[in-house]
C-alpha cells in the first residue's frame, strides 16, 4: 500500500523560481516506483496574494483531507500572518 502524500502545487507553474524547481525535483523523486509513494499535487484555481492565502489556509488543507492524504507537504516557506 502506497503512502499518500498531498503536495501544495502553488509554485508548480513557476519553474523559474527556486520553490518551483524544488517542487519539480521533489515530485520527480517521490514518483519513482521504488519509494511506494502516491504523490498527488493540489494546484490553486487562481493566483494572487489573497488567493494564495486562501489556498494555503483553506483550499489546500481541505483538498488534502478530501484525497485522504497521510502527509501534506508545502515545499516552500509560507509564513502565517
Amino acid at each position: 500500500m502506497a503512502l499518500k502524500v498531498a503536495f501544495n502545487g502553488w509554485f508548480l507553474r513557476r519553474p523559474d523560481t527556486g520553490s518551483g524547481q524544488y517542487l519539480i525535483h521533489l515530485l520527480e523523486e517521490f514518483r519513482k516506483p521504488e519509494y511506494g509513494v502516491s504523490a498527488d499535487v493540489v494546484e490553486p484555481p487562481t493566483q494572487g496574494d489573497v488567493a494564495k492565502l486562501r489556498f494555503e489556509q483553506w483550499e489546500f488543507p481541505k483538498a488534502a483531507r478530501g484525497i485522504e492524504a497521510e502527509i501534506s507537504l508545502v515545499p516552500y516557506f509560507g509564513s502565517a500572518v
